[in-house]
């Protein structure tokens, strides 16, 4: 039984690989898997139903499959990881292709075709360096090349693309550091401002605490003048029109209470008769001419008052009452 399995899986395998030989990927397919089936340790009939996968267009298929078979102890290691990368390519995933092409080169140094494939790869993710060097690789890897002249070419084209390439990101290095230079200067500047408006506030604040102390000092100093004291300057100062006592000298005694009203009534009374002294005749006023004059002579004839004898009199009380009366 084991011997028969065993040819089984060896005409299928034959039986997909002679189709595949023959260019008819879809019926070699069906080979491959069964021999897959009945075999799942064989490298081989990973890689050739890879390729089969691959001519179909149906590269994630492929590159799973390239990569499976990778996965088992061979020889055929480098060239699985190698389909895997062409199938990435294929897809546009170029960052995978060169990581699988990579590892091919690893495993096997001397694979050319991996360095070529690997240099387009680098090619298309613009690391011109990296593409450089592997063109050159494949230049000594195959000297008797017929891409030679083209490949020679690709490096100069590469190497001017390398070094604008520099160029700009040395650019790019100056630029990015000027800008942050600028901006450290403007956090300089900043941390400048908010310093000074830290020590303006302060100062503001200790002025203000000064001014505060001088005011409770103002305050402090107001509050030692008694109540009483100030009771009686503003009783002074507002009351104006009070009338102020008069001071009676000891001895003198005032019983002229009603004195000052019937002196107001005979002033009144004197001046009703200056009105009525008027509208006297021319007569009349001429008696009183002469007999003011008569009196005049009089005065002159008995001598000049003595200017002391009425002041040495003492004051009688009674005779001032009659006198009003």
């Amino acid at each position: 039984m084991q011997i028969s399995a065993s040819l089984c899986f060896a005409d299928a395998f034959s039986e997909g690989e002679k189709l595949y030989n023959e260019n008819r990927p879809v019926d070699a397919l069906m080979y491959f898997q069964k021999a897959l089936e009945e075999n799942p340790e064989n490298p081989s009939a990973y890689n050739l139903l890879g390729l089969c996968y691959y001519q179909l267009a149906d590269y994630e298929a492929a590159q799973q499959t390239f990569l499976k078979g990778s996965e088992l102890p061979s020889k055929l290691k480098y060239i699985l990881y190698y389909n895997a990368g062409n199938a990435a390519f294929a897809m546009g995933d170029y960052e995978n292709a060169e990581i699988y092409y990579t590892a091919s080169i690893e495993l096997n140094p001397e694979f050319s075709s991996a360095v070529l494939n690997r240099g387009n790869t680098r090619l298309k993710l613009s690391l011109f360096k990296g593409a450089s060097e592997d063109y050159k690789l494949y230049l000594e890897l195959e000297s008797d090349t017929d891409q030679r002249e083209q490949i020679e070419k690709l490096i100069y084209e590469v190497n001017q693309a390398w070094y604008e390439q520099e160029r700009e990101k040395i650019n790019y290095e100056m630029q990015e550091e000027l800008l942050q230079l600028e901006i450290q200067r403007l956090l300089t500047e900043r941390e400048t401002r908010k310093l000074e408006y830290e020590l303006r506030l302060k100062k503001s604040q200790e002025r203000n605490k000064e001014l505060m102390k001088e005011l409770e000092k103002a305050l402090s100093e107001k509050d030692e003048f008694s109540p009483e004291e100030d009771d009686e300057i503003v009783s002074a100062e507002d009351d104006e029109d009070q009338i102020v006592p008069v001071t009676v000298p000891e001895g003198v005694e005032l019983e002229n209470e009603g004195l000052v009203d019937e002196v107001d009534a005979d002033v009144e009374g004197e001046q009703t008769d200056a009105v009525e002294a008027e509208g006297a005749n021319l007569t009349d006023g001429e008696a009183a001419d002469g007999e003011d004059a008569d009196a005049e002579d009089s005065v002159d004839a008995e001598g000049s008052v003595d200017a002391g004898s009425v002041a040495d009199e003492p004051v009688d009380a009674t005779a001032t009452e009659t006198a009003g009366e």
